[in-house]
């Protein structure tokens, strides 16, 4: 009877682009209720700190385009916002999303993860918040 030696591999280093963004699935499963998890949306250190993300946890809303901007998932900062953004500043935040929540979004509940590297902060107008958007690969977005 021989023997192969197997090789290690290390997996791939879960890293977000610094001045982008990182899009995933994560805990996916089933449970009694059907499937679980949240769709992950990692905002690296240097995108954060231009946006203005500056404490621990940052309240911001999440918008999905239409009409020139369809395919296009914008973060906002805003008090009022639905979701919060948990982090440190110089370090990257993640923003979390039931798959209810993505789904009634038109986001599709599975799908490859995807970077976003180089988004620019779009600069506020008219007392607007500061914001920034990126576009969704073709599998994130739900059939409609």
């Amino acid at each position: 009877m021989s023997w192969n030696t197997i090789a290690r591999v290390d997996p791939v280093a879960n890293t977000c682009p610094a001045d982008g963004v990182r899009v995933s699935l994560r805990g996916m499963g089933k449970d009694g209720a059907g499937t679980r998890g949240y769709l992950a949306i990692q905002i690296g250190a240097d995108l954060a700190r231009r946006a203005g993300f500056a404490t621990e946890s940052v309240s911001v809303r999440l918008m999905l385009g239409s009409d020139n901007n369809a395919g296009r998932l914008a973060v906002v900062l805003d008090p009022t916002g639905g979701f919060v953004a948990k982090g440190k500043p110089g370090k990257g935040y993640r923003i979390a999303m039931g798959l209810r929540s993505a789904a009634q979004a038109g986001l599709a509940t599975e799908f490859p993860g995807f970077d976003r590297p180089g988004i620019e902060v779009i600069k506020p107008v008219n007392g607007q918040p500061r914001m920034f958007s990126f576009l969704l690969t073709r599998q994130a977005l739900a059939d409609q």
